[in-house]
């Protein structure tokens, strides 16, 4: 199905093992760094 095991292996370990959804509130901090490469 997958050709290459590295994919294959991520989405197995995904469905095997229940994750957790956090939830961040804030500014973004690599909005913050890109505004300050710019100048």
């Amino acid at each position: 199905m997958f050709e290459d095991p590295v994919i294959a292996e991520a989405i197995v370990d995904r469905l095997r093992n229940p994750s957790q959804i956090i939830t961040l509130k804030g500014g973004s901090y690599r909005e913050k760094l890109k505004i300050t490469k710019k100048d």
